[in-house]
């Protein structure tokens, strides 16, 4: 509801995205981006997702956390997210659309480098 939005430019009636529209076009692009990234041979790789978004932008935190979890990522603290599946760069254009990227900070981390306790809470597939 309230995705498109009917414009007219000189003769023609154009259908656009609303904001609300791309949000949500996003938003299930990175759903399949993280769904496609399970599929793939995992590079023992681990993605560490930071972010320390303002009080005032609460929603946009508790947002994320439902993404992340609902994407495949583990909570390691509530503000602190890690996943075995590349983000990019689908999470890169949903934080640009919201303007958020300041508040967010994604490191790569190799299996090998991560201590046990990490190591046994995301198990190595073959």
């Amino acid at each position: 509801q309230y995705y498109l939005e009917r414009t007219r430019e000189s003769e023609k009636m154009l259908d656009k995205l609303t904001a609300k529209g791309a949000y949500e076009l996003l938003r299930i692009q990175f759903a399949l981006h993280m769904s496609e990234q399970q599929n793939k041979r995992w590079d023992r790789k681990f993605y560490l997702m930071m972010f320390d978004i303002p009080e005032d932008r609460r929603r946009f935190r508790d947002f994320f956390r439902k993404l992340l979890r609902k994407n495949g990522f583990c909570m390691l603290q509530q503000s602190v997210w890690m996943t075995r599946y590349n983000p990019h760069p689908a999470i890169d254009a949903l934080l640009r659309h919201l303007k958020l990227e300041r508040y967010f900070a994604i490191m790569e981390v190799h299996y090998d480098s991560c201590s046990p306790q990490i190591q046994r809470k995301f198990k190595e597939q073959n």
